[in-house]
């Protein structure tokens, strides 16, 4: 049972991740959008490390259940504020419900959304589902990142599942205070993407200036500059492990 809800719980938390850089290019120019995903990015990468947090010590002190009630009552919470607050962002359909709407005003038909594809849902849905997986398959740049995204988010949540067994066997933390131990990689993200998100938009000016066009693959070097810091992390934590040394 855990196992199945755990399932329909990602596949609904998926949708956030699936669209928000979309949003952020909905209402984000392409100068400023650094520093939009290094805000975003925020929520992703401080869960894992401050829910082990509040989860260690509420379990600690009223039981493991209420974890899972918790995240009932914010889920619940945030799904009504979304409902009420949030906007659509998407152009076709912003411009689809301006013509219907004007339509609906004058009394007349001639007003039709130039992005309009008078697509059978059927159709839309099939095209939502092939053309992903035909740029992870045809697109070299997709592939790649796609697959070095999977990695590195294997490692953590790997990483993540070693703290509990290491800091209570190794060096006796205790429920409530082994997700301290946390904290430390959630400072670490956050601070990087801080970095990335103010550094990468000043990169890209500095690039498109030179070669005369603009190209997402321009925020890739610092990417780049990072990437050996997982592997030298991961052998920096078990080999501390190993040794028991803090």
């Amino acid at each position: 049972m855990l196992t199945g809800f755990r399932f329909l719980a990602g596949c609904a938390g998926s949708a956030a991740l699936t669209i928000g850089g979309g949003t952020i290019a909905d209402v984000m120019p392409p100068e400023k959008r650094g520093k939009a995903m290094a805000v975003y990015v925020m929520g992703p990468v401080l869960g894992p490390s401050l829910g082990p947090v509040a989860g260690g010590f509420l379990a600690e002190a009223a039981g493991w259940r209420w974890i899972f009630w918790l995240l009932a009552i914010i889920g619940g919470l945030m799904t009504i504020l979304t409902f009420v607050f949030l906007r659509e962002t998407y152009a076709p359909k912003l411009l689809r419900d301006k013509a219907r709407r004007l339509q609906k005003e004058t009394g007349r038909d001639q007003y039709k959304s130039k992005l309009e594809t008078n697509l059978p849902a059927r159709q839309i849905f099939i095209r939502a589902i092939t053309r992903p997986s035909k740029m992870l398959i045809f697109s070299p740049i997709v592939l790649g990142l796609s697959t070095y995204m999977a990695l590195v988010y294997s490692y953590i949540y790997l990483l993540f599942t070693t703290f509990p067994m290491v800091f209570e066997s190794q060096y006796a933390f205790s429920t409530g205070t082994v997700g301290l131990a946390y904290l430390g990689m959630g400072i670490g993200m956050a601070a990087a993407s801080i970095i990335v998100g103010y550094t990468s938009d000043k990169q890209v000016a500095q690039m498109a200036q030179k070669s005369g066009e603009r190209k997402p693959e321009y925020r890739l070097p610092i990417m780049m500059l990072g990437s050996p810091l997982i592997a030298a992390g991961l052998f920096w934590y078990g080999w501390s492990s190993e040794a028991k040394v803090h």
